[in-house]
This record gives structure tokens, C-alpha cells and sequence, in this order.
């Protein structure tokens, strides 16, 4: 499975004749059949926020004002879209696995969404998302989490709003934690776990890393 304001990296330029042969490449490897390995890219970062949690969850699903235009500036990101929430039967499996199931552990679902969004990294690359909110019982605890919707799942749904799904990765994972400890201080941990084939890994890993960093420092940025 698998932020965003999620969160696909921002890769640095290239030169044209470089970009050019690599995405021969890229296309040959993300659609080969015989790629089995992969590498795991992590991010974790913490703030302190001087706004309250649902200010900072109201931003972060912020998607008609979130692009590298908009009020809320993430570069390369052309397009968020909230498309619908989940239904009954979709939510039931994501909430076994979500902090190893949401009712066990004293949790509330508050939202539960499928969100699309598209970036411009030399092409557009664009992803269907599961975005999940839920809160703490016993106290001040938020949790925003987004997922990449596996193959099996996401193309009834990317059919449904006649929109398509070709990114990169093999799973996008973010998760925030967003613990309100008084009226003027929110504490803001984010972490996100990216896996892809090794073989893209090998070619753009340096870039790729650096710009899943880019784009978390961007985020956190927006809810200072």
C-alpha cells in the first residue's frame, strides 16, 4: 500500500540529451515484467508547529490550493484532487492494516478518501492515492496517512473519473503524526517509505532521494 500534499519527489534539471536517452530507458524498465528487485528509499522529519492540529490537517488536504502555483507551493506539483471517499467495504481492509487496526488501539476514523494527484518531473507522472485521517481516543493525537493504491485496486476507480495511474514507484507510504501539546505548540513528525525498482534506483537514486527530501522540507514548510 501507500501524504500526500504526497509527495512525489522534485528531481533536479539534467541536461536535454541526458533526459532524452534516460527516458527511453524509464520506459523500458518501469514496464518490464522481468523486474523483481527493489530499493527502499525513507524520510522522517520533525517540527514544531505554532498552529493547532486541525489547522495543520485542514492544509494538509488542502488540494484545490496545493500546486507549485498555488497558495500552497510544492514544486513540480501540477494537480491535487480530492475524488470521493471511500465506501464500507474499501475502508474495511485499510483499517486492519492501518495502526494495526484502528479499533484496537483506541482509534477514530475522522476521513477516508481516494486522492489523485499529477507531477512534472521531465514527463507527467501521475498517482492515485488512499488518504486515511484518524485521531487518538484518549487525547490531542492526529494521524494523516497516504497510501498508493495497489494495480488490483486503483483501476476501477481511475476508470470511474476517466483518469490514469503511471508512476515510478512500486508503494508511496507517508504517515504524519500531529500531537497538539498546547494552543501555540503542535508537535509534527513525518516519515515516508518509497520503493522502485533498483534498477531506476541505480540510475536517478541520489536525485530521487534528494528530492523526496525537497518536497518534505517544502511540505512542513507550509504549516510553521
Amino acid at each position: 500500500m501507500s501524504t500526500q500534499k504526497i509527495f512525489s519527489p522534485s528531481y533536479l534539471s539534467l541536461s536535454l540529451a541526458f533526459i532524452l536517452t534516460m527516458m527511453t530507458l524509464v520506459t523500458f524498465i518501469t514496464t518490464s515484467n522481468a523486474l523483481a528487485a527493489e530499493r527502499v528509499f525513507n524520510v522522517e522529519k520533525s517540527v514544531v508547529s505554532k498552529i493547532s492540529a486541525k489547522e495543520i490537517l485542514s492544509i494538509l488536504k488542502d488540494y484545490k490550493n496545493t500546486c507549485d502555483t498555488c497558495k500552497y507551493h510544492i514544486t513540480g506539483l501540477k494537480e491535487m484532487l480530492y475524488l470521493r471517499p471511500l465506501t464500507p467495504s474499501e475502508l474495511e481492509p485499510w483499517k486492519k492494516e492501518i495502526a494495526n487496526g484502528i479499533a484496537a488501539n483506541g482509534m477514530t476514523i475522522i476521513d477516508a478518501h481516494y486522492m489523485w494527484q499529477s507531477v512534472k518531473q521531465v514527463k507527467y507522472f501521475n498517482s492515485l492515492y488512499v488518504v486515511i485521517a484518524y485521531k487518538k481516543d484518549s487525547d490531542n493525537t492526529y494521524y494523516l496517512e497516504s497510501h498508493l493504491v495497489d494495480s488490483d485496486l486503483r483501476d476501477p476507480i481511475l476508470e470511474e473519473f476517466s483518469l490514469d495511474h503511471n508512476s515510478i514507484f512500486y508503494t508511496m507510504d507517508s504517515k504524519w503524526t500531529i500531537t497538539e501539546t498546547s494552543p501555540t505548540s503542535t508537535s509534527v513528525k513525518y516519515e515516508n517509505e518509497a520503493s522502485l525498482s533498483s534498477s531506476l534506483a541505480f540510475l536517478f537514486g541520489s536525485l530521487i532521494y534528494n528530492g523526496l527530501n525537497k518536497t518534505a522540507d517544502e511540505i512542513l514548510a507550509l504549516i510553521l
